[in-house]
């Protein structure tokens, strides 16, 4: 829309994580994109597909791994539109199995260093599990990501499908925090997040930014289910994958 003092555009981004996705193979304890969405993670899709039934959406766009867009055709199945996938949106890459088996102490020690990774003091200067990508890299390149869509999409209401990482990094672009307050900003499976960015449209340039919503669960908006963070579910489907595989 155009704003009504100024004259500037609004842009409005609904910010949606995939649904809940486990994959079956030892890889998928790494960063993978054969991780699909489970029955759970369908069943969010759905709700979140009921709850935005009616928005307009003129754009759409999710990343190119797999739990991400099947989230994101199922949220459009009312919409005739098209959806756009780029690995800009991609979660922060990590190999959870090598750091289960590079971790020191006993294995429920390090399945905490995996539950409570966002909460490390050195964030500003570590890798994710020590493995993955650098925190401060990712957040730049989500930064980056959040300002070019911004500018450049040609939808005054865009869907946007990502994943945790992307999202907080997002959130925290949009209110003008730093990298450390990445784990303020849950993301339960399946939730949205509504932005509305404004943009000089002669300069390109992005002159205030809002968040309306965040981390609303259309499933389960009490959250009555929705008892752990991601870092501690994140834990747990790490601990069942390796029993298949005796990692001590």
């Amino acid at each position: 829309m155009q704003l009504p003092f100024d004259g500037f555009i609004r842009r409005r981004f609904y910010l949606v994580r995939h649904g809940h996705a486990l994959g079956d193979s030892e890889k998928s304890a790494r960063y993978s994109t054969d991780i699909s969405l489970t029955e759970r993670g369908v069943r969010e899709a759905e709700a979140m597909r009921d709850f935005l039934r009616n928005t307009p959406f003129d754009e759409a766009w999710s990343s190119d791994i797999s739990r991400s867009h099947e989230t994101a055709r199922i949220v459009l199945q009312p919409h005739a539109l098209d959806l756009n996938t780029s690995p800009a949106y991609r979660e922060i890459a990590a190999d959870l199995s090598t750091a289960i088996r590079m971790g020191q102490g006993a294995m429920n020690e390090r399945l905490a260093t995996i539950a409570y990774q966002l909460w490390r003091g050195d964030i500003a200067t570590s890798r994710m599990f020590d493995t993955g990508d650098s925190f401060p890299e990712y957040f730049d390149r989500v930064n980056a990501a959040m300002e070019q869509i911004a500018v450049n999409a040609t939808g005054r209401t865009v869907l946007l499908v990502a994943h945790s990482g992307f999202n907080r990094a997002a959130l925290c672009w949009a209110v003008g925090a730093s990298v450390s307050a990445l784990p303020a900003f849950e993301q339960d499976t399946c939730c949205l997040n509504i932005l509305d960015i404004d943009i000089d449209a002669t300069s390109g340039r992005i002159v205030r930014r809002h968040v309306r919503l965040a981390n609303f669960t259309p499933l389960d908006p009490a959250k009555h289910a929705l008892l752990l963070t991601d870092g501690e579910e994140s834990a747990f489907k790490v601990a069942e994958l390796l029993k298949k595989f005796a990692v001590d």
